[in-house]
């Protein structure tokens, strides 16, 4: 990522800040293109580069939530309960002229410390409501507003509510 880790570097540098600032905004929210899992008949690896950088990044300094694209389907994956996975939101299917892709219906299961659902039948998009103590994501199918998916993370020290 960049001449001589570049990227990287402002990368950490800025998770840094984050992290010490946590009692003025108690939440990292990192957004990125690509995630490093996938959902389609399961779950599955999707870059190998993204999961050997920046995964020990965002556990290291306790990133929240991982906002993510690049597939055109949508997808949450929502840590089990004593897992310390970073929840991560697959959020592609807002619409374009490419369409949909990934599973054409929904996909529920666990696998590798997540619950994870899946959806590439229908165009959707997010909403992220934040207060000090709670960040809850709910998924908006784009045609009716019908909540489908939402999912609420507390503080690290307590569990998810799904």
């Amino acid at each position: 990522f960049a001449p001589e880790g570049e990227y990287l570097k402002w990368l950490e540098a800025n998770l840094v800040k984050a992290h010490a600032n946590r009692a003025q905004r108690p939440w990292i929210v990192a957004i990125g293109h690509r995630p490093w899992i996938k959902i389609q008949n399961g779950l599955g690896s999707t870059e190998a580069g993204l999961n050997d950088t920046h995964r020990p990044l965002f556990e290291k300094y306790g990133v929240d939530l991982y906002l993510t694209g690049h597939f055109h389907s949508y997808g949450s994956l929502v840590p089990e309960a004593g897992s310390s996975n970073i929840p991560i939101v697959i959020t592609g299917a807002a619409g374009c002229d490419e369409g949909l892709d990934g599973a054409k219906s929904t996909v529920k299961g666990t696998a590798q410390g997540y619950r994870y659902n899946g959806r590439g039948d229908i165009f959707q998009v997010g909403t992220l409501d934040v207060t000090r103590t709670s960040l809850t994501w709910k998924s908006h199918n784009s045609a009716t507003g019908e909540v489908f998916d939402s999912f609420t993370v507390l503080p690290r020290a307590t569990e998810m509510v799904v």
